[in-house]
């Protein structure tokens, strides 16, 4: 490190070390520019005064708007039933339309598919042949 010093040269880590204390100065001084440009053009400030937020009573308007929520949540009663508002839950509805009947299978062993009484005369003919 001293032969370094003597011509004038700093170790590369050194060089690297500044560099970067640099440019991120350099990005944190463009930041504030750039919040400060953003900050001139906001040009709406809303004047809100305590008799806005305060009421007579000096509560603040969360509070007073807290309570009447929950004043509202009080008075509102349910009338329904046990059984009634175990339903509301129930979200099954069935498909109650009516489907045409399907043959049963005791249906199907008396009747023979397409084609069938064809397919055996041909096999009879072929066999006398």
């Amino acid at each position: 490190e001293k032969s370094f010093k003597v011509f004038g040269f700093q170790p590369r880590y050194e060089l690297l070390s500044k560099k970067y204390s640099t440019t991120k100065m350099k990005l944190e001084d463009e930041r504030k520019n750039k919040f400060l440009k953003e900050e001139k053009n906001c040009t709406f400030k809303p004047k809100i005064t305590k008799k806005m937020t305060i009421e007579k009573d000096g509560r603040p308007a969360y509070q007073r708007l807290w309570e009447q929520r929950n004043k509202k949540k009080a008075v509102s009663v349910d009338y329904k039933t046990p059984m009634e508002r175990e339903l509301e839950e129930c979200t099954f509805q069935p498909n109650l339309a009516s489907k045409p009947k399907t043959k049963r299978p005791a249906d199907l062993v008396d009747s023979n598919p397409n084609g069938f009484d064809k397919s055996i005369s041909r096999m009879r003919k072929a066999a006398i042949a």
